[in-house]
């Protein structure tokens, strides 16, 4: 069986995104593509699914909600899907990451897990002052996406019929 792996990331301003997606996709064995150019998860031999931004006041990047919009639906081979984010406000993930979670599932898509931390945010008028956190993604962070990989594969090739969730650091059922 073809075990084809993406990642589609929008990341835009500082790549903060990308650099988790990179690292997340090194462990995976996926490819990275960016949403205004990617049809690949299109034609339905996509096995693992990962879908990503920078959260834009409160909300994942246009280009990949639009994306998402034209998957397909009623798939007869199941996808699984998990979610990634960056954000200066990592710990409201679960109120970002529900919207894009309903529209997948809607389409038949199950979500295995979803990742968030920290980015580098300087968004509206944090440019200002300089942004929220500066410094991150960092090794930490970095570190916390390559588990979440590790993860994320084994759920995906069938060890375990969980859930993966990075904002609880744990697997839950």
């Amino acid at each position: 069986m073809n075990d084809r792996r993406i990642i589609i990331c929008k990341s835009i301003h500082h790549r903060n995104t990308r650099a988790v997606a990179e690292q997340m996709a090194d462990i995976l064995g996926a490819t990275v593509e960016d949403p205004d150019n990617s049809t690949s998860a299109l034609d339905g031999s996509t096995t693992l699914l990962g879908v990503g931004s920078g959260i834009y006041f409160g909300r994942f990047h246009r280009s990949l909600r639009d994306w998402i919009r034209r998957l397909p639906t009623n798939r007869s081979t199941p996808c699984k899907v998990f979610i990634l984010s960056t954000s200066g406000l990592p710990f409201l993930s679960r109120l970002y990451h529900w919207p894009l979670r309903r529209a997948l599932e809607r389409r038949g898509y199950r979500v295995i897990g979803e990742f968030s931390c920290r980015g580098h945010d300087s968004f509206g008028l944090l440019w200002l002052i300089g942004g929220l956190n500066r410094k991150h993604p960092d090794a930490s962070d970095l570190d916390r996406a390559r588990a979440f990989a590790r993860q994320i594969s084994r759920l995906a090739s069938g060890e375990h019929d969980q859930r993966c969730d990075s904002s609880e650091r744990k697997i839950s059922a």
